[in-house]
């Protein structure tokens, strides 16, 4: 059944945009960012990798070493705190940590096709004393048979949340609703939803994943993050408060995003084509660093697009 979701925002602005900016954002930035967005109203914030066989001096979101996360904590106040882990970047034990630094919600990216770590780690992730959630990566890659399978086996192993993630920015609504649907009628713990916005469908996606129950929708500020941006704080946040009454502080929104907001527009049309071709964006990030005509033959070759001769003189 469709339903009204009393939906909350997962910040996930020094996760996404310290990684497009190869994790840049000082301590001090980072700690006003998630000040900022707590004295909002933000429900919770997502501050990066926890990569503990990585962790060296720098206390940045690439790794979250214990005194990053400690000053994220501080920082945060009431909000739920967030960590990104890969199992393969966590050895036997890396969890155990969690708990003692204030963390509340270790999310696992996760593919459809290979749970089978997830699995063998189940016990391990239910002694840590921290929830855990599992995120189902590039879901437009999968066929929808295969996230709901995943999404079983993270409700049978006890996860707190299932997260579908729009990794290559290639979800159209249609789609989507298809499968906020079959993950609705069939499990029974709390969904979340990542969405990137290459398509400029990130909003839309939201809305529908609301009105399926999604319990959590991320954000990021003004958008920014890999690719085509995520869906920005502010807009979902301005729509809970006109739609749902939430009490956010939207003027304290606003000027986080005239401050920390990207400088110049992203370059929206390569992010459409990589949407379009429901792209790896890892995969392509290389791209952005080559000139036009580069990234038009090499899109060319290997996707099949067509371009007129006289575009690599535009």
């Amino acid at each position: 059944m469709v339903k009204d979701a009393g939906s909350r925002i997962l910040d996930v602005t020094l996760r996404e945009a310290a990684e497009a900016g190869g994790y840049r954002i000082p301590l001090e930035d980072a700690e006003a960012i998630a000040r900022a967005l707590t004295a909002a109203g933000i429900d919770g914030l997502e501050v990066g990798y926890w990569r503990p066989q990585r962790w060296n001096g720098a206390r940045t979101a690439e790794t979250c070493p214990p005194a990053y996360v400690r000053a994220m904590r501080e920082a945060a106040g009431d909000a739920l705190l967030s960590v990104f882990a890969h199992l393969r970047d966590v050895p036997e034990g890396g969890f155990d940590a969690l708990a003692d630094l204030g963390v509340d919600l270790v999310r696992l990216g996760v593919a459809a096709t290979n749970p089978r770590e997830l699995i063998r780690r189940a016990t391990e992730l239910q002694a840590s004393g921290v929830a855990f959630a599992v995120n189902a990566t590039r879901v437009t890659e999968q066929d929808p048979d295969r996230v709901l399978e995943l999404g079983r086996i993270a409700e049978d192993v006890g996860a707190s949340v299932f997260y579908i993630a729009d990794s290559n920015g290639g979800l159209y609504p249609q789609r989507l609703v298809g499968l906020a649907q079959a993950l609705q009628d069939h499990l029974s713990l709390p969904l979340g939803a990542h969405l990137h916005d290459n398509l400029s469908l990130a909003f839309a996606n939201a809305v529908i994943a609301m009105a399926h129950g999604f319990l959590w929708i991320d954000g990021t500020v003004a958008g920014v993050g890999k690719g085509g941006g995520n869906l920005s704080t502010e807009r979902i946040a301005l729509h809970l408060q006109v739609t749902g009454g939430r009490p956010f502080d939207l003027a304290r929104l606003a000027a986080l995003t005239e401050r920390w907001g990207p400088s110049s527009p992203a370059d929206r049309f390569w992010a459409a084509v990589h949407g379009e071709l429901n792209l790896n964006q890892d995969r392509v990030a290389a791209l952005q660093q080559r000139p036009d005509p580069e990234r038009r033959r090499f899109l060319a070759q290997e996707f099949g697009l067509s371009f007129p001769p006289d575009a690599e003189q535009a």
